[in-house]
């Protein structure tokens, strides 16, 4: 999935569960391809997955045309909260940190963390 792929299909699924968007019944399949496409970004360079999503949350949601659209920081945070809570290839919200039964895909939420709060 490349870049825009992966962008439209996040925003997409944002607007879907948030409903401002009708859904399809494709989204638990969308849902699965963007979270590998997360997790295969995560495990091959953290920062540039950062910079993916930070990107895209200033396009979307931060831009000078979405700021006179009537979007802002409030919208910003909204989706950050929903991508921390769907886009990890598990939810951490059935587990501690760093529990994880499959090894080869560790909470990516546990990873990320950790790497942000050492950039501030």
């Amino acid at each position: 999935m490349t870049d825009d792929e992966l962008r439209e299909a996040v925003v997409w699924l944002y607007a879907s569960d948030s409903g401002l968007a009708r859904t399809a019944g494709h989204e638990p399949t969308l849902r699965a391809l963007c979270r590998q496409a997360v997790w295969d970004r995560l495990v091959t360079d953290e920062v540039e997955l950062r910079i993916w999503v930070s990107k895209l949350v200033r396009d979307v949601f931060l831009s000078d045309d979405a700021l006179r659209g009537g979007f802002g920081v409030e919208d910003a945070c909204e989706f950050w909260s929903w991508f921390d809570q769907n886009m990890w290839t598990r939810s951490g919200s059935d587990r501690a940190c760093g529990e994880s039964t499959d090894l080869r895909s560790p909470d990516p939420a546990c990873l990320v963390w950790p790497a942000l709060q050492s950039v501030r």
